[in-house]
């Protein structure tokens, strides 16, 4: 299982394209991203790979998203961190 492509994933999902040529527009709306992910823990509720649901994998995990980049996957009883 691969923490550091769910937090890809995550960042991947939470932008959104635009054709927007302002850069301060785009700091911004990444300084929200990373304000948003860092405020709490997460959990899976879907995923699919290749058409097939994996969310069961992630189940009672919760997922924090640290300032520094850090990434914990913890279930209660196993804590993985990575970054």
């Amino acid at each position: 299982m691969s923490f550091i492509a769910i937090a890809g994933l995550i960042f991947a999902t939470a932008c959104e394209s635009s054709d927007d040529s302002d850069d301060m527009n785009g700091i911004a709306n990444l300084e929200e991203v990373k304000s948003t992910v860092t405020s709490g823990t997460w959990q899976v509720a879907l995923f699919e790979e290749d058409g097939i649901a994996q969310t069961s994998n992630f189940s009672g995990y919760g997922f924090v998203f640290e300032a520094t980049g850090e990434l914990i996957a913890d279930n209660g009883e196993t804590s993985v961190s990575g970054a």
